[in-house]
């Protein structure tokens, strides 16, 4: 018989307990009881104490026909007591979690951002972090603020999608983390430890300068002005060095516009 109950200490706000796991089957009185064997038990039983942000200490029991079903369904129950309130972030909620929370106050008037750069962290966060070859997509917000995961997710952006992918990935991640550390989630930002990363394959020194940029290829460029511009902690004046560049760069892409030098401009004086 498998039964494994849960320890009894104090939880903090937001936390939750240890699990309790029991299987289960009907006594003759039809009543469910510990199954004496696992082959005996017809449905199992997962049970957890909380403590929610209102400071208010509770059961949760889910069941389920098998351990996993009721460990499934556990866990969901956790989630929506724990995180299903708007608005609070904790250490111990998934990262994808506290980073939709961080897209929706991008997307707040008061954020001071553009449509197109809300919609650039968005794809972003959706290719890289928010993903199924993500290293990241399955830690809690406290575990992944660690230096070394971190330097080690953006280097396989790097090698996989380029060291530009690399730097939007580190942007997106720095305002979420950075956005903990200003609510007093985190202590610190493990992001401000991480150097930037550089993909190891070596660059073509040819160009073609027979064709002009596909459709992809510009979007991405516009995109990678965008975030450099918006990048948190930026020094005013590069801040408005990097946003003038993001603007002629989208009226470029934006008007089909080409620059263009002349071979006798030297002589205009």
């Amino acid at each position: 018989m498998w039964h494994k109950f849960a320890s009894v200490r104090n939880l903090e706000l937001g936390e939750s307990g240890d699990v309790s796991l029991t299987a289960q089957c009907k006594n003759s009185a039809g009543r469910w009881v510990a199954a004496p064997r696992p082959q005996k038990a017809t449905r199992s039983k997962a049970r957890v104490y909380v403590r929610g942000h209102d400071g208010v200490r509770q059961e949760i029991v889910r069941f389920g026909r098998t351990r996993h079903e009721a460990e499934t369904a556990l866990e969901a129950a956790v989630g929506a007591v724990l995180h299903g309130t708007d608005g609070v972030l904790t250490r111990s909620m998934p990262l994808v979690e506290a980073g939709e929370y961080w897209m929706r106050q991008t997307c707040r008037p008061d954020s001071g951002l553009s449509a197109r750069t809300i919609a650039d962290y968005s794809w972003t966060w959706e290719k890289y972090v928010d993903s199924t070859t993500s290293s990241l997509r399955g830690l809690t917000l406290e575990q992944a603020n660690d230096p070394q995961r971190l330097r080690l997710f953006l280097q396989r952006v790097a090698e996989a999608h380029g060291s530009a992918s690399a730097k939007k990935a580190k942007s997106v991640l720095h305002g979420v983390i950075g956005y903990a550390v200003g609510n007093g989630v985190l202590s610190s930002d493990a992001m401000r430890q991480v150097r930037t990363v550089t993909s190891t394959a070596a660059k073509s020194k040819a160009r073609d300068h027979t064709r002009a940029m596909t459709r992809s290829e510009r979007d991405g460029v516009v995109q990678a002005t965008l975030l450099a511009a918006s990048e948190p902690g930026l020094n005013p004046r590069t801040r408005r060095k990097r946003r003038a560049t993001a603007d002629l760069i989208a009226f470029l892409a934006g008007t089909g516009a080409r620059a263009h030098v002349s071979p006798h401009s030297r002589d205009l004086a």
